[in-house]
C-alpha cells in the first residue's frame, strides 16, 4: 500500500458529477410526473416532458439540487408538432408561478405574449 494513495481521476470525478445530476433528474421527473398527472397548460396527458419555470441556463453554476426541484419543475406536453412544451420554449406563451415561495408546486398562470 502506498503511503498516498492516488485520488480519483479527472476523468471518474467528471463522470461521478455526471451521473450524480442524472439521478437527481431523473428522481424529481418521478415526482413531477406523479403531482402533475397531465400537462399544466392544456391538460393533455400525451407526450410528457418536464420543464423548469427557471431554466437551467439562468441557475448555470448552482448544484443540481437547486436547479431540478419539484418547485422549479413542471410536467407539459411535447411531441413531433411541440406541444405546450416547445410554445414555451419559443417563447409564445410564458407560465408564471402565482405563488414564489410555492413555484411550481401552487398554481401556475399562462400568460399569452
Amino acid at each position: 500500500m502506498t503511503p498516498f494513495p492516488k485520488g480519483p481521476t479527472r476523468k471518474q470525478r467528471y463522470e461521478a458529477k455526471r451521473k450524480h445530476r442524472a439521478d437527481i433528474i431523473r428522481a424529481v421527473r418521478v415526482a413531477v410526473m406523479a403531482r402533475d398527472t397531465a400537462c399544466r397548460v392544456c391538460g393533455s396527458t400525451r407526450d410528457a416532458e418536464m420543464h423548469e419555470i427557471v431554466p437551467r441556463s439562468i441557475l448555470r453554476g448552482l448544484a443540481p439540487e437547486l436547479v431540478f426541484t419539484t418547485a422549479n419543475c413542471l410536467r407539459l406536453c411535447g411531441g413531433i408538432k411541440g406541444g405546450c412544451h416547445g410554445k414555451v420554449t419559443r417563447h409564445e406563451i410564458e407560465l408564471v408561478a402565482t405563488n414564489s415561495s410555492l413555484g411550481a408546486d401552487g398554481t401556475i398562470r399562462v400568460v399569452r405574449a
